[in-house]
């Protein structure tokens, strides 16, 4: 038989090699996707990134991804979910792995690619949708419209303003504001001002005693303090006549000050105490400036209300708690100062105290509300204390009046509240 003769071809019926089928069930890092870019052609080396929930709310968010790709001009931006889900069918790809002789069939989600160009990223959709429908209505108007109508539309077309023609205003604009403001207070000036600007003595806040903290001669010069006279408290006779003593002091309605004048007075000690005997008179001095603060422009009206003191007092009483608004020449107690006032005499009665203070009775002694003197005392650096078990006891007062009883504690470092902005009020 000739070498040349033809070999025969192969059988029809011979089973062809198998090929294995896997159908993947789910969706991960590695699944395809399927995109249309309706009305334009990406370019070849376009690439995306694909993004998913971190933490998805739902079990159905789980599979939302968002792919995200873009050129030096161009975005390109799809979803499978919201306005870009696709609910009509399912897609698959087969993956042909020739070196395992295997078909993957895997779940490829189908997107529809979005663009946006970058330089008219800014305006959105609706923007554009209401411009349309601008242009189309005042296309209208101009053609079928009224008098009236027309006139509005040109209007309106007259006074529109370009967003991209306020470039250099706002850049004016800027400028402007930088050099009014340029030396306007920084936050930290503003604070500072304002701290200096609470009606308090200036504290010494690096003290290490609560006397430190306010010393006397920041209330009440060394010259005020020394002429004070004290000899007519120490006369034999008012030590038991409560009425007698009473009558020398420059405010009779308080029984802060009685109270401690008769301690001191009724106490066994041969040299009694004169010092704090003049903080007292000067204590009442000051209540009795408070409750006549109104008089405080005729002098010799408010020293009288006074009970006539040194008048070294009275001139340091003008000088230090009142103002001339406008230039007026009478000097006058305004709010502001009304509340130095008080602050001041909240100091004395500290040093008088031990730096603790029964506020419940300085309030009732001034008619004063209790949410104003704590206030005021929280404005020195004090803390606001209720009264403990001991105390309650030590007082001989109920527990339902041990519940309002309140002291005021100076401790270092004094502990002053944040400054707050006073907001006015709307007419």
């Amino acid at each position: 038989m000739s070498s040349d003769k033809k070999r025969k071809a192969p059988s029809s019926t011979e089973a062809p090699a198998s090929i294995a089928v896997k159908v993947r069930s789910g969706e991960d890092a590695r699944t395809p996707y399927i995109a249309t870019f309706p009305g334009v052609t990406a370019p070849q080396n376009l690439t995306f990134d694909a993004y998913k929930r971190k933490k998805p709310k739902k079990s159905s968010e789980a599979k939302d991804v968002v792919l995200h790709g873009s050129t030096d001009r161009i975005e390109f931006d799809a979803q499978n979910f919201g306005h870009g889900e696709e609910g009509l069918c399912d897609y698959y790809v087969g993956i042909y792995d020739k070196s395992t002789n295997k078909v993957e069939i895997v779940p490829a989600p189908h997107v529809h690619v979005t663009r946006t160009v970058k330089a008219l990223k800014n305006i959105s959709r609706d923007d554009k949708g209401r411009q349309q429908y601008r242009e189309a209505r005042n296309a209208l108007g101009e053609a079928f419209g009224t008098k009236k109508a027309k006139q509005a539309i040109k209007s309106q077309d007259a006074n529109k303003v370009e967003a991209s023609t306020l470039d250099n205003v706002a850049d004016a604009i800027v400028s402007d504001v930088k050099a009014a403001t340029k030396n306007m207070p920084t936050k930290e000036d503003m604070k500072r001002e304002q701290e200096e600007d609470r009606p308090i003595p200036t504290p010494n806040v690096e003290s290490e005693t609560p006397a430190g903290v306010y010393p006397l001669d920041t209330v009440i010069s060394p010259a005020e303090l020394s002429i004070i006279n004290v000899k007519p408290f120490l006369a034999p006779d008012l030590a038991t006549d409560k009425k007698k003593r009473e009558g020398l002091l420059p405010y009779r309605q308080s029984t802060y000050v009685t109270d401690r004048l008769t301690k001191i007075l009724s106490s066994n000690a041969e040299k009694k105490d004169t010092h704090r005997l003049k903080l007292l008179y000067y204590a009442s001095l000051l209540m009795a400036f408070y409750v006549n603060h109104r008089v405080a422009g005729k002098k010799d009206i408010l020293s009288t209300k006074l009970g006539s003191p040194p008048q070294i007092l009275v001139d340091g009483f003008i000088s230090r708690y009142t103002e001339q608004p406008g230039g007026d020449a009478r000097p006058v107690v305004t709010a502001k100062r009304l509340d130095k006032v008080l602050c001041y005499l909240f100091v004395v009665c500290l040093h008088l105290d031990n730096f603790s203070v029964d506020m419940n009775m300085l309030a009732a002694d001034l008619s004063l509300k209790a949410a104003r003197t704590q206030e005021l005392f929280r404005t020195l650096g004090c803390k606001v204390m209720g009264c403990t078990e001991t105390q309650r006891v030590a007082l001989n007062i109920s527990k339902a009046e041990a519940r309002n009883y309140k002291r005021a504690v100076l401790k270092c470092p004094p502990e002053f509240p944040e400054v707050r902005k006073r907001i006015m009020a709307k007419r």
